[in-house]
């Protein structure tokens, strides 16, 4: 009994000595633990696995022999959270161009004893450079309407030059074909048609090549015809020619109109026209000194205003001018349009005088051409005269006028008979001067 009570107590004072010695170790152990985790969580660096990459969002290449175990005995396990990029090794696997660049989660996970710690790294993996097909289809989704309109506002408002690349992204190049290269060439210049022509719809078509890659993309585009510029005449305008400005207008452009008010001309406007080119008369125009308007060469439309002459004919052409009227008011002393002009709209007037006025001598006579077919006409005999002796294709007579002022020709037969032409007229009169008229308004 006595031994098994030293047994007993032998055993007691053993267990008790352990379990002192055991419980005293770990704090020691623990503290050690956790400063050895601390310290190889700190060694992980971007520097110390970056390999030959150049910075974290910029991963090319496949990362430093990533560690298993720390100088302070941590155990290290990495996690990557898309091992098809980055493994959990480290090896880099680049992705396509048309995948994109990939971001990657990298986790470096260490433990000692009952001490844990970690690291995490956020990085970037660049994608491999485009193949020639996906750098040519990249290219060509670059390339939009905003990066070749240059100054135009719409595709279906083009009226300013274009800027055509002729290299697109990814070391491609760039060819263009217009299928109209008489509005926009294959260098991206602009010709808008003339005002008298439409808009012109055009398919200008660039085509991407890299290698032995190729593709192409369409612009349906719209080239609005050029506006019809006007000058403006005024009463501050010297006589003469219109000037430089009004050439210019005609070389760019098929038709140019003419507006504004000129009452105080002392000479006629000279309108040279290009030939192939069209002035549209809109203005009024009054000379009191010889011919109002002289044209040159091209077309002469008159769809409204006037021209007036008090004392030489309204309109005359020196050149190939044709003359159209189609609206409007013309009076001239003598022959007052050309006899070629054209009158096509009904209800324009365009007023003939076959003659010109002014004060006559006893005796004198003035040949008069024919007037044009199918005018009528109404006679002004003024200045007192007591007749008027006529020579019409050899045959002589005389048209009393005494005691009146006016012979309408409506009533006298003979008078009507003169429009055939030509003839020649002289006054017989009371007075030492006189002076008479025929206007002639016609409409077609």
């Amino acid at each position: 009994m006595v031994q098994r009570n030293i047994l007993h107590k032998g055993f007691f004072a053993f267990i008790v000595t352990f379990l002192m010695a055991f419980l005293a170790l770990p704090m020691g152990v623990f503290a050690d633990n956790a400063s050895d985790v601390s310290a190889d969580t700190n060694a992980i660096t971007w520097d110390s696995i970056n390999g030959n990459n150049a910075s974290q969002d910029n991963v090319t290449e496949n990362l430093d022999s990533l560690p298993t175990t720390g100088t302070n005995g941590s155990t290290i396990v990495w996690s990557s959270n898309n091992t098809n990029v980055i493994s959990n090794t480290g090896v880099v696997t680049r992705p396509t161009f048309s995948e994109g660049d990939k971001y990657v989660e990298l986790q470096a996970n260490l433990q000692k004893g009952q001490s844990f710690g970690g690291a995490t790294f956020n990085l970037t993996v660049k994608a491999l450079p485009p193949t020639d097909a996906e750098a040519v289809a990249a290219a060509l989704a670059a390339l939009t309407w905003d990066s070749i309109k240059g100054t135009n506002s719409a595709e279906n408002n083009v009226t300013a030059p274009l800027t055509l690349p002729s290299s697109g992204s990814y070391v491609t190049t760039i060819t263009w074909s217009s299928n109209n290269t008489a509005v926009i060439t294959n260098i991206g210049s602009v010709i808008r048609p003339y005002s008298d022509a439409e808009n012109a719809s055009v398919t200008l078509t660039a085509t991407f090549t890299k290698g032995s890659e190729t593709a192409t993309k369409a612009f349906n585009l719209t080239v609005i015809k050029k506006e019809i510029q006007t000058i403006t005449i005024s009463d501050t305008m010297s006589t003469g020619d219109i000037g430089s400005t009004k050439e210019y207008v005609l070389i760019e452009d098929n038709q140019v109109i003419i507006a504004g008010s000129k009452t105080n001309a002392d000479s006629q406007l000279n309108l040279s026209m290009n030939p192939g080119k069209t002035m549209i008369w809109q203005a009024a125009y009054t000379s009191s000194a010889g011919t109002a308007i002289s044209l040159y060469d091209g077309t002469f439309n008159m769809t409204g205003g006037s021209i007036v002459s008090a004392a030489g004919a309204a309109i005359t052409t020196l050149g190939s001018a044709a003359v159209n009227i189609s609206g409007g008011y013309v009076f001239g002393v003598g022959t007052a349009v050309p006899v070629a002009a054209t009158v096509t709209s009904p209800g324009v007037v365009v007023s003939y005088d076959s003659t010109a006025t002014g004060a006559r001598k006893i005796g004198s006579s003035v040949g008069l051409s024919a007037l044009p077919t199918g005018a009528t006409a109404e006679w002004d005999i003024q200045g007192g005269v007591d007749g008027i002796s006529y020579t019409l294709g050899g045959n002589t007579g005389f048209i009393s006028g005494t005691g009146v002022d006016v012979i309408p020709i409506s009533t006298d037969a003979t008078l009507s008979s003169l429009l055939a032409g030509p003839y020649s007229l002289t006054p017989d009169f009371n007075k030492d001067t006189v002076s008479y008229r025929a206007t002639v308004p016609y409409e077609v």
